[in-house]
């Protein structure tokens, strides 16, 4: 192994170890590029070896699935036999996966922003798996021989859902470790270890089945019995951890024990899952101590969760396709109302700068004329005008306040309206102080 690091790479640290292979972060001497690798363990004798041609099958998967530069799907380079070690570059991902970001960067208690962002990158993984990748891998050659009227066979081109029951590519391990959360906030689904391709695949980890908290209910009497439906319940096994910080049937005790294992299977099989609700509150609780938590997530989530758990296959969304675009519809109808709400408020804005304008300008008016009956006050002391004069002026300014203010005493500035008032009482109480 040092030679091989050493040799072409320089290592930057041990990513992970598994009984299978090990992965390492390493930059490139010449090339100065840095990669995440992936390194058989074992030596592998020659390019016929049966662990490397097994090895090859699943990069060659990875590297079909690349095809389409998926965003939530992590990228391969090319595979390669180096000093007698197997290895994969692989696109190095800044970030932790999604089982040690819930436990240690949340505590338990995932921020619904994240829980919504894992249901659209992860739900956008699966749409390209299950259906989109098609797009992306047809061969010239994928034609069909149908009979004429002849009988003789001629090509015809494949429909589209031949191309993608031919295409498809079934993860068949998703959980919260094969889930990775970058530094910026995206998800990304790897491992595709245990993927199957419709026309043949390859079993490379060694686990032979996945993680046992993840694992739907037909997989447990037949690991071979796979469907799109398979990926779907542990997506939604996905999303309860990450609405409710635990998975809907966990291990009670040694998962080597065949009878913690058959209780798990018969969970999986007939319990429904505890409501989401109360248990999203209890982590919300354990980790806010002495705050109250208040409903934070759409319904449509838990409704959309839970047929994802449907015991029965046929019960659950039909592909990842189908789950996507019902993720996709009820995210834009939220957000739809959040535009609708969105703007609600600005025309309330537009309302109430519109009445702020207007009252500026009756205030405007107001100190005006309070000015002018001021200025004629004066004049008329000055000149010794008849008391009734000045009676008369009273009165104007009394009424002019009424007419002026009358409707801004309700309004945003009763601050500014009730120091207007008082100064006119100021002045008109020495007025009268001055003529009596």
């Amino acid at each position: 192994m040092e030679d091989l690091l050493f040799g072409e790479y320089e290592s930057l640290g041990p990513l992970g170890h598994g009984a299978y292979a090990d992965v390492y972060k390493v930059r490139h001497k010449k090339l100065e590029y840095i990669r995440a690798i992936k390194v058989l363990k074992g030596f592998i004798e020659s390019d016929q070896d049966e662990q490397y041609l097994k090895f090859l099958d699943e990069c060659k998967l990875l590297l079909r699935l690349g095809n389409g530069s998926q965003d939530n799907i992590v990228n391969i380079a090319r595979p390669r036999l180096l000093y007698n070690h197997a290895l994969v570059e692989m696109e190095y991902i800044q970030g932790c996966d999604f089982d040690k970001y819930i436990k240690e960067s949340c505590e338990g208690f995932v921020p619904i922003e994240e829980v919504l962002g894992l249901l659209e990158d992860i739900g956008s993984a699966l749409a390209y798996c299950h259906y989109d990748i098609y797009k992306y891998c047809i061969s010239p050659d994928d034609k069909c021989y149908v009979p004429n009227a002849s009988g003789i066979l001629e090509p015809r081109e494949k429909s589209v859902e031949e191309l993608v029951s031919l295409y498809k590519v079934l993860h068949n391990d998703i959980h919260s470790k094969n889930i990775m959360r970058r530094d910026d906030g995206k998800y990304m689904l790897l491992d595709f270890g245990l993927a199957l391709a419709a026309g043949g695949g390859t079993k490379s980890s060694a686990r032979n089945a996945g993680a046992p908290e993840y694992k739907p209910p037909e997989k447990w009497n037949n690991n071979d019995l796979l469907s799109e439906q398979s990926d779907i319940y542990s997506f939604g096994v996905l999303m309860y951890e990450a609405l409710t910080g635990v998975v809907p049937f966990g291990l009670a005790g040694d998962p080597a024990s065949g009878e913690v294992l058959f209780k798990l299977q018969k969970d999986h099989e007939n319990t429904k899952p505890s409501p989401m609700k109360p248990l999203r509150k209890k982590t919300f609780e354990a980790r806010y101590p002495g705050k109250e938590w208040e409903k934070d997530y759409p319904d449509w989530l838990e409704v959309l969760i839970l047929k994802c758990l449907a015991k029965k296959p046929a019960d659950r969304y039909a592909n990842g396709k189908e789950l996507f675009l019902q993720i996709k519809e009820n995210i834009w109808a939220d957000r739809q109302d959040e535009l609708a709400g969105t703007e609600e408020l600005r025309d309330k804005i537009k309302g109430l700068t519109r009445e702020n304008a207007y009252f500026k300008e009756r205030l405007t008016d107001y100190d005006e004329t309070l000015n002018e009956l001021v200025a004629s006050l004066d004049e008329a002391t000055n000149n010794k005008q008849p008391k009734t004069a000045v009676t008369g002026l009273k009165k104007e300014n009394i009424i002019l306040k009424i007419k002026t203010i009358g409707g801004l005493i309700g309004g945003k500035f009763r601050w500014l309206v009730l120091s207007c008032i008082a100064a006119a009482v100021l002045i008109t109480f020495m007025v009268a102080s001055w003529l009596n």
